[in-house]
């Protein structure tokens, strides 16, 4: 399923947001975790803000606390259960993220371009040229529905993929055989080429075994991504998903015969290249930041009203 929607995001109407890992240098090659994450694809709120839409209806992020105390964000509980602010030298001491030291996508990774700055921003690298390297990283923890929010400042460089996405890559009720999730993936990714003056392209989809892009959402944007730092996330429901950036949403999901996302799932950030699709490598090494990431499980009881 493919449909192609024009987002107006006048900036004077933009709300505010929604609102470690060992090196594992055994870790080992292709086959290893995550290998098959960000499948390659054909190029073909705050509360009452609407988002103007060619062709589509599209409803603004609930973020007003509900429930006694407020401690519901709409379906979601107010207080996260996880964040990481990736503070300067997370790296030296964070153990919640498993940074790759192994292919993926055709590029190698390296805990070396997955690294914070002095400014606490967690930053993966895409080196220039040939051959791909980038970075790329993916929570130790699995997670079940809930509300993602990531403040991103993907590359202003053409010809690298920055992404946030999750993937049942593994199992980890089952510790030994490892990559033995159901590999139903949910992706934010940026094509850099697609960034210009005042504007650019998301891309939203949902990937099952089988079935590379059963839903594809390509967003054009009259802002660049690049341009500044915006909360982009997701909200996995019980029945659909949906994709929002600066608390209004800009594509739904809805579950279908054939994919529901029922299981426990890693959280992944990557960057990478090739020249098909994401017209790489880039001529210069290009850095895609994280501010900060947050997790706010779902609840019933909230969802319920409180």
């Amino acid at each position: 399923m493919r449909r192609r929607v024009m987002v107006g995001l006048l900036a004077g109407m933009l709300g505010a947001g929604l609102g470690g890992c060992s090196d594992d240098a055994d870790a080992g090659d292709d086959a290893d975790a995550g290998d098959d994450a960000n499948t390659d694809a054909s190029a073909d709120a705050d509360g009452t803000l609407e988002v103007d839409v060619v062709g589509d209806v599209t409803e603004a992020v609930d973020t007003e606390a509900g429930g006694e105390g407020g401690v519901c964000d709409g379906p979601f509980v107010a207080a996260p259960t996880f964040e990481d602010p990736f503070d300067p030298d997370w790296e030296e001491t964070q153990t919640e993220w498993r940074r790759a030291s192994w292919m993926q996508n055709g590029t190698q990774m390296s805990p070396e371009r997955c690294v914070t700055s002095d400014e606490g921003m967690l930053q993966q690298t895409v080196l220039a040229g040939e051959p791909y390297r980038g970075g790329s990283m993916q929570s130790r923890s699995e997670f079940p529905y809930g509300r993602w929010t990531a403040r991103l400042k993907p590359s202003s460089v053409p010809g690298v993929l920055n992404s946030m996405f999750t993937m049942d890559w593994d199992d980890l009720t089952t510790p030994g055989d490892d990559g033995d999730g159901s590999h139903e993936e949910i992706d934010i990714e940026f094509l850099t080429y697609t960034f210009g003056e005042g504007a650019g392209q998301v891309h939203f989809a949902v990937h099952r075994p089988g079935h590379s892009n059963h839903f594809v959402e390509d967003v054009e944007l009259d802002f660049d991504p690049s341009a500044d730092f915006r909360v982009w996330g997701f909200d996995i429901l019980p029945d659909r998903i949906e994709w929002h950036v600066d608390g209004r949403v800009l594509a739904t999901f809805v579950y279908d015969a054939t994919v529901s996302i029922t299981g426990a799932y890693e959280l992944f950030f990557n960057s990478w290249t090739q020249e098909s699709w994401i017209n790489g490598p880039p001529a210069e090494d290009a850095v895609y930041e994280v501010d900060w990431v947050r997790f706010q499980p779902y609840d019933a009881t909230c969802a319920a009203g409180g």
